[in-house]
Protein backbone atom coordinates (compact mmCIF):
# COMPACT_ATOMS: atom_id res chain seq x y z
CA UNK A 1 0.00 0.00 0.00
CA UNK A 2 2.80 2.12 1.03
CA UNK A 3 4.80 2.31 -1.92
CA UNK A 4 1.63 2.76 -4.20
CA UNK A 5 0.92 5.77 -2.22
CA UNK A 6 4.31 7.36 -2.42
CA UNK A 7 4.21 6.86 -6.34
CA UNK A 8 0.78 8.83 -6.41
CA UNK A 9 2.47 10.90 -4.40
CA UNK A 10 5.35 11.81 -6.22
CA UNK A 11 4.11 11.44 -9.36
CA UNK A 12 1.15 14.10 -8.53
CA UNK A 13 4.35 16.38 -7.34
CA UNK A 14 6.27 16.38 -10.66
CA UNK A 15 2.77 15.82 -12.96
CA UNK A 16 1.51 19.65 -11.08
CA UNK A 17 5.73 20.94 -11.81
CA UNK A 18 5.80 20.19 -15.06
CA UNK A 19 2.09 22.01 -15.35
CA UNK A 20 3.19 24.98 -13.22
CA UNK A 21 6.10 25.47 -15.67
CA UNK A 22 4.00 25.57 -18.51
CA UNK A 23 1.38 27.15 -17.30
CA UNK A 24 3.57 30.97 -16.25
CA UNK A 25 3.38 31.73 -20.01
CA UNK A 26 -0.90 30.64 -19.95
CA UNK A 27 -1.82 33.66 -17.21
CA UNK A 28 -4.43 35.77 -18.75
CA UNK A 29 -3.54 39.73 -18.88
CA UNK A 30 -6.52 41.26 -17.75
CA UNK A 31 -4.53 44.37 -17.36
CA UNK A 32 -3.54 44.27 -21.10
CA UNK A 33 -6.74 43.45 -22.36
CA UNK A 34 -8.40 47.10 -20.02
CA UNK A 35 -5.34 48.94 -21.43
CA UNK A 36 -6.51 47.69 -24.84
CA UNK A 37 -9.89 49.07 -23.80
CA UNK A 38 -9.39 52.47 -22.63
CA UNK A 39 -7.20 53.06 -25.18
CA UNK A 40 -10.05 52.15 -27.81
CA UNK A 41 -11.69 54.36 -26.00
CA UNK A 42 -9.80 57.44 -25.84
CA UNK A 43 -9.30 57.20 -29.47
CA UNK A 44 -12.94 56.98 -29.80
CA UNK A 45 -13.67 60.24 -28.38
CA UNK A 46 -9.99 62.24 -29.25
CA UNK A 47 -8.90 62.19 -25.28
CA UNK A 48 -5.75 61.79 -23.72
CA UNK A 49 -4.71 59.22 -20.75
CA UNK A 50 -4.00 62.68 -18.71
CA UNK A 51 -7.94 63.11 -18.82
CA UNK A 52 -9.10 59.89 -18.38
CA UNK A 53 -6.52 58.56 -15.42
CA UNK A 54 -7.92 60.26 -12.91
CA UNK A 55 -10.74 59.47 -13.19
CA UNK A 56 -10.91 56.15 -14.10
CA UNK A 57 -8.22 55.18 -11.59
CA UNK A 58 -9.17 57.78 -9.02
CA UNK A 59 -10.97 54.76 -6.59
CA UNK A 60 -7.94 52.47 -6.66
CA UNK A 61 -5.04 54.64 -5.35
CA UNK A 62 -5.18 54.08 -1.39
CA UNK A 63 -5.02 56.57 1.29
CA UNK A 64 -0.83 56.38 1.56
CA UNK A 65 -0.60 57.04 -2.49
CA UNK A 66 -3.11 59.57 -2.55
CA UNK A 67 -0.85 62.21 -3.81
CA UNK A 68 -0.61 60.31 -7.48
CA UNK A 69 -3.93 62.49 -8.54
CA UNK A 70 -4.91 65.62 -7.01
CA UNK A 71 -8.30 66.90 -6.40
CA UNK A 72 -7.57 69.65 -8.53
CA UNK A 73 -6.18 66.64 -11.41
CA UNK A 74 -9.15 65.08 -10.95
CA UNK A 75 -11.22 68.22 -11.60
CA UNK A 76 -9.20 69.23 -14.37
CA UNK A 77 -9.79 66.42 -15.82
CA UNK A 78 -13.71 66.27 -15.48
CA UNK A 79 -14.10 69.76 -16.69
CA UNK A 80 -12.16 68.24 -20.17
CA UNK A 81 -14.57 65.70 -20.15
CA UNK A 82 -18.07 67.46 -20.29
CA UNK A 83 -15.97 70.21 -22.51
CA UNK A 84 -15.23 67.31 -24.85
CA UNK A 85 -18.43 67.48 -27.59
CA UNK A 86 -18.20 63.65 -28.71
CA UNK A 87 -19.02 62.53 -25.73
CA UNK A 88 -22.95 62.15 -24.59
CA UNK A 89 -23.91 61.82 -21.29
CA UNK A 90 -24.11 57.48 -21.77
CA UNK A 91 -20.50 57.66 -22.90
CA UNK A 92 -19.11 59.65 -19.86
CA UNK A 93 -21.09 56.54 -17.93
CA UNK A 94 -18.56 54.28 -19.13
CA UNK A 95 -15.86 55.92 -17.71
CA UNK A 96 -17.89 54.56 -14.19
CA UNK A 97 -17.70 50.67 -15.80
CA UNK A 98 -13.75 51.32 -16.31
CA UNK A 99 -13.21 51.73 -12.78
CA UNK A 100 -15.92 48.45 -11.88
CA UNK A 101 -14.12 46.54 -14.70
CA UNK A 102 -10.75 47.35 -12.59
CA UNK A 103 -12.18 45.92 -9.73
CA UNK A 104 -13.12 43.15 -11.40
CA UNK A 105 -9.13 42.59 -12.92
CA UNK A 106 -7.95 43.15 -8.97
CA UNK A 107 -10.23 40.41 -7.61
CA UNK A 108 -9.23 38.24 -11.05
CA UNK A 109 -5.54 38.82 -10.63
CA UNK A 110 -5.73 37.87 -6.73
CA UNK A 111 -7.50 34.53 -7.28
CA UNK A 112 -4.48 33.58 -10.09
CA UNK A 113 -1.71 34.91 -7.82
CA UNK A 114 -3.93 32.33 -4.76
CA UNK A 115 -3.89 29.99 -7.64
CA UNK A 116 -0.32 30.01 -8.70
CA UNK A 117 1.40 30.04 -5.19
CA UNK A 118 -1.04 27.40 -3.63
CA UNK A 119 -0.14 25.23 -6.65
CA UNK A 120 3.03 25.90 -5.43
CA UNK A 121 2.84 24.87 -2.05
CA UNK A 122 0.81 21.80 -3.43
CA UNK A 123 3.77 20.68 -5.43
CA UNK A 124 5.80 21.18 -2.46
CA UNK A 125 3.49 19.46 -0.17
CA UNK A 126 3.04 16.01 -2.71
CA UNK A 127 7.04 15.78 -2.75
CA UNK A 128 7.32 15.69 1.21
CA UNK A 129 3.97 13.33 1.71
CA UNK A 130 5.72 11.05 -1.01
CA UNK A 131 8.64 10.99 0.54
CA UNK A 132 7.29 10.38 3.95
CA UNK A 133 4.99 7.46 2.57
CA UNK A 134 8.25 6.01 1.56
CA UNK A 135 9.44 5.89 5.55
CA UNK A 136 6.44 5.08 6.97
CA UNK A 137 5.43 1.67 5.49
CA UNK A 138 2.24 0.48 7.53
CA UNK A 139 2.49 2.93 10.21
CA UNK A 140 -0.60 4.07 11.83
CA UNK A 141 -0.62 7.69 13.50
CA UNK A 142 -2.74 7.44 16.26
CA UNK A 143 -5.65 10.66 16.42
CA UNK A 144 -7.84 10.70 19.64
CA UNK A 145 -9.53 7.26 19.89
CA UNK A 146 -8.88 6.20 16.22
CA UNK A 147 -5.49 4.93 14.84
CA UNK A 148 -5.28 5.64 10.82
CA UNK A 149 -2.50 4.15 8.78
CA UNK A 150 -0.43 7.76 7.67
CA UNK A 151 -0.90 6.82 4.09
CA UNK A 152 -4.76 7.41 4.57
CA UNK A 153 -3.75 10.67 6.33
CA UNK A 154 -1.69 11.90 3.65
CA UNK A 155 -4.36 11.07 1.06
CA UNK A 156 -7.06 12.63 3.17
CA UNK A 157 -4.87 16.25 3.26
CA UNK A 158 -4.00 15.57 -0.28
CA UNK A 159 -8.17 15.12 -1.25
CA UNK A 160 -8.30 18.30 0.84
CA UNK A 161 -5.73 20.46 -0.84
CA UNK A 162 -7.30 19.45 -4.42
CA UNK A 163 -10.80 20.33 -3.52
CA UNK A 164 -9.60 23.63 -2.28
CA UNK A 165 -7.83 24.30 -5.79
CA UNK A 166 -11.06 23.19 -7.51
CA UNK A 167 -12.92 25.67 -5.56
CA UNK A 168 -10.40 28.12 -6.85
CA UNK A 169 -10.46 27.21 -10.12
CA UNK A 170 -14.51 27.37 -10.34
CA UNK A 171 -14.25 30.99 -8.56
CA UNK A 172 -12.18 32.27 -10.85
CA UNK A 173 -14.17 31.15 -14.04
CA UNK A 174 -17.01 32.55 -12.74
CA UNK A 175 -14.60 36.01 -12.30
CA UNK A 176 -13.57 35.39 -15.62
CA UNK A 177 -16.61 35.24 -17.01
CA UNK A 178 -18.28 38.14 -15.86
CA UNK A 179 -14.80 40.01 -16.59
CA UNK A 180 -15.07 38.68 -20.12
CA UNK A 181 -18.92 39.78 -20.46
CA UNK A 182 -18.30 43.30 -19.21
CA UNK A 183 -15.00 43.63 -21.80
CA UNK A 184 -17.27 42.84 -24.53
CA UNK A 185 -20.41 45.20 -23.16
CA UNK A 186 -18.23 48.26 -23.35
CA UNK A 187 -16.03 46.89 -26.61
CA UNK A 188 -19.69 46.94 -28.31
CA UNK A 189 -20.62 50.09 -26.21
CA UNK A 190 -17.44 52.15 -27.44
CA UNK A 191 -17.89 51.17 -30.68
CA UNK A 192 -21.54 51.59 -30.83
CA UNK A 193 -20.94 55.84 -30.32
Amino acid sequence: MSIDTTNLLLGSGFAIFITLLAWGDQLRQPRTEIMQLEESFRKEFDLKKRVTNPIIRKSYDSMSQSGRYTFLQQTKSVVALLDNKKLKDGNIKLLERFRKLHGIRLELEGKYRFRYFFTIFFCIYLFIAGIVSSFTVDKPIPIRQFTIPIDYLLIGITLLLVAILIKNFIATYRKEDSFIEEINLMNDDIEAN
